[in-house]
């Protein structure tokens, strides 16, 4: 099974095949050569958690409250050449928006941040779904390449960096041991209304909550058969247990920290102020903040149809 399959998209979801095909040949046209063993010497921030528990919502306050720098969506274009990516990105004016919270099932405008998923997946040499769950060892993977792309663009920034860390989150211990002053950001969020949010997600992407969406828990091949609502409630329970089981396996010594999606929205300032210390206690820098934050209204309220949301609780009750 293959970990990022676009098959069977739709509407605004579905990809340019012409496209797709133009930027993998740009890109290596343009790929960048890592030569040395650059360290990064500024904070890489990794924000993830599992699907529509608000890690895109996250990764847009932190992009906003911290003088950071993030991949937004043209630099991701150039996921070999991240630094060529980052500088023309930087040649556009940013928009003077006093903080832009708003996505569509992740889905950013613009200038905002983007997942950089083909990079990650080059460089830990990501492409069945078995090697989200083997050694980055084994499958030849090359942290002084990582290092050096990482370091580029803290240095074009001049800045540390915020990036959307799914990817790396499957290997938090291995970043955190090869990556210096990284640091993990792993969202929490109440199960219902994150199991009925992603139900939502999957019909908008594909018109059927039956078809798989984002991060692979090590159960997936169990998990496929079960009733959509049964799946998605192992899915994200999945997750959890996969990521705490990381936690646990370093003893608990892992640059983590858990917020919960619920507080965030109540309380963003707070929560923010909250991160940027445990940022600054991780690594020893202190990252200025500009005082932006999102307001409780950044979050629309959702209602679901009952009888899916009672399925939903029935999902939930039986785990």
């Amino acid at each position: 099974m293959k970990i990022s399959n676009k098959a069977g998209r739709i509407g605004a979801f579905k990809s340019s095949i012409r496209i797709e095909e133009f930027l993998q040949q740009l890109n290596a046209r343009l790929a960048e050569t890592p030569s040395g063993d650059a360290r990064p010497t500024r904070p890489s921030i990794f924000v993830s958690g599992g699907p529509r528990s608000g890690t895109t919502f996250m990764a847009q306050a932190l992009c906003e409250y911290l003088d950071v720098d993030f991949i937004d969506n043209l630099a991701a274009r150039f996921w070999s050449a991240p630094v060529t990516g980052l500088r023309l990105s930087r040649t556009m004016p940013r928009e003077a928006q006093g903080g832009d919270f708003s996505s569509h099932y992740g889905r950013t405008a613009a200038q905002s941040i983007h997942n950089f998923h083909y990079f990650w997946m080059n460089l830990l040499k990501l492409d069945a779904v078995a090697d989200l769950f083997s050694s980055p060892t084994e499958r030849g993977v090359s942290w002084e390449a990582i290092r050096y792309h990482i370091a580029g663009l803290q240095g074009v920034a001049d800045k540390a960096f915020v990036f959307k860390g799914y990817y790396p989150s499957y290997f938090m211990a291995d970043f955190a041991r090869e990556i210096p002053k990284s640091v993990f950001v792993i969202m929490r969020r109440e199960p219902l209304p994150q199991a009925l949010s992603l139900y939502r997600a999957r019909e908008a992407f594909f018109g059927d909550p039956k078809a798989w969406l984002s991060l692979h828990p090590p159960e997936i091949e169990t998990i496929l058969t079960l009733p959509p609502e049964e799946q998605i409630v192992a899915q994200i329970t999945g997750l959890q247990r996969f990521f705490d089981g990381q936690i646990a396996e370093a003893g608990g010594q892992l640059p983590v920290v858990h917020v919960d999606y619920d507080l965030f929205v109540e309380q963003p300032e707070s929560t923010l102020r909250r991160l940027a210390a445990e940022i600054e206690r991780y690594t020893g820098d202190r990252i200025s903040t500009t005082g932006i934050v999102p307001s409780p209204e950044a979050v629309p309220k959702k209602t679901y149809p009952p009888e899916l949301v009672e399925r939903m609780r029935q999902a939930l009750a039986a785990v």
